[in-house]
């Protein structure tokens, strides 16, 4: 009984069987609302205690599952603020629709980690070169990569919510209550599907637009 205790203890523990990268990744595979160190112990097989021989607190594995997003944000390279800012917000998009769970962290932690201060520090220098004011660049930057975040929170949504017809189940609410509400109904006539791509990019180019204003009137 003593040895089969003692082997079951050396199981649980298994501490050569897993590193910080297997339980960074085993908490975005949770996802933030429902992680717990427990949770990511049953995960990967192995006690509470061995996580601990790996990462100090459940805190600092928030703020590194959300670091690890933007260490993975590749920064543009151009001098054209309006280009910088496209090709971040898409880099966002891509990085964070390609880690399914990744974009809660992101929203619910902010941009305070190491390597998202660099990705901000960074995009807000091309802003400053281009003749921004301070409040304007970080409004600016923190902005383009909220609607990123944004836009992948409500895809992922939508993965979770298909219609039969391969929308987004709201719009299929939506039109069934057309009778009353026939402005949207109109909207929403014929074979329409919201494209999120689409809708992304359109407003990137609205978002970009108004920046355009801000910053005219600005240096006026």
């Amino acid at each position: 009984m003593k040895e089969t205790r003692k082997a079951s203890e050396q199981k649980r523990g298994r501490p050569a069987n897993i590193s910080l990268d297997k339980i960074v990744e085993a908490a975005l595979d949770i996802g933030f609302h429902g992680i717990s160190m427990h949770k990511i112990a049953r995960k990967l097989d192995v006690a509470v205690s061995a996580l601990y021989r790996h990462i100090g607190s459940k805190d600092e594995l928030l703020l590194l599952c959300t670091d690890v997003v933007s260490q993975k944000i590749e920064l543009p390279d151009t001098d054209s603020w309006q280009e910088h800012l496209r090709v971040l917000a898409r880099n966002y998009r891509k990085v964070t629709l390609s880690m399914p769970g990744s974009v809660e962290f992101v929203r619910e932690v902010g941009l305070t980690t190491p390597a998202a201060c660099a990705v901000v520090d960074q995009s807000i220098a091309v802003l400053r070169r281009s003749g921004f004011r301070g409040d304007l660049a970080y409004m600016t930057c923190i902005g383009m990569i909220s609607h990123a975040t944004d836009m992948t929170l409500h895809e992922e949504q939508d993965r979770r919510n298909v219609s039969l017809r391969g929308g987004s189940e709201a719009e299929e609410v939506l039109r069934t209550m057309s009778d009353k509400y026939p402005n949207i109904g109109w909207a929403l006539a014929g074979d329409f599907l919201l494209d999120r791509k689409e809708y992304f990019e359109l407003g990137l180019k609205v978002y970009i637009d108004g920046i355009e204003i801000a910053l005219r009137e600005q240096m006026a």
